[in-house]
Formats: C-alpha cells, structure tokens, sequence
C-alpha cells in the first residue's frame, strides 16, 4: 500500500506549515511550495537553493520521507551541482536533512533552571 493513501492521516498541510516556521526560524527566505505525490513539499529558497521532500511508497524500505537537494561543486568548470539524497525515518530526520542541505547551524544548548522566588 502507498504511504500516500494514508495522507490525510500524515496532515501534509501541518508538516508544509511546519516547514515554513523552520525556515523562518533558521532566517532563510523562502517558501514551502505544494506538489503533485510522492513529493509532499519542494522547498525554494531566495537564494535559489531547491530541496524537496517526498513521502516514501516503498513498503519495504526503513524510511517514511526522501529528502533531496543539490549543492554546488564550487569547481569553476561549470560542472552541474552534486545531488544528494537521504531517507528519513521521522519528521525530526527530515528537519535534520533539510538544515543539512541548507547548511543550518546548530542553536546552543536549552538549559532549564528554578527560579527562587524573592
């Protein structure tokens, strides 16, 4: 069975609309743009990076989301840009991908203290 027959279950608009919050919470401009199945969300960035984010349909593979992008070599011969792929097995390895591909970095520990009352 394809995961996408269990989209309404998965709430695609949820996860697209978390995915806008996490680029402006990483200062990216951009936008979570809608596609046609298996990809759930291309993701384009002002700057012109693309990444994508497809709902897996294989049954037998360990992961539920594909994420996909493409980087610039940084080679002066024009070459075209290196692809990449990771399988992701939650929505935390996908916003684990996606800073990865969008070269997001880590924020500092969260730390919770008491606060004595006066």
């Amino acid at each position: 069975m394809s995961m996408l027959a269990n989209a309404p279950a998965l709430d695609l608009e949820r996860l697209r609309t978390m995915l806008n919050a996490s680029l402006a919470m990483w200062d990216i401009h951009g936008a979570v743009a809608v596609s046609e199945p298996p990809t759930v969300a291309i993701i384009l960035t002002a700057d012109g990076r693309i990444a994508s984010v497809e709902a897996s349909c294989d049954p037998d593979t360990p992961f539920r989301w594909i994420v996909s992008w493409s980087e610039a070599n940084g080679a002066a011969d024009a070459s075209p840009p290196r692809q990449f792929q990771r399988g992701c097995a939650s929505v935390v390895g996908v916003l684990s991908a996606l800073r990865a591909a969008f070269s997001v970095q880590p924020g500092g520990p969260v730390r919770i203290a008491s606060i004595e009352s006066p």
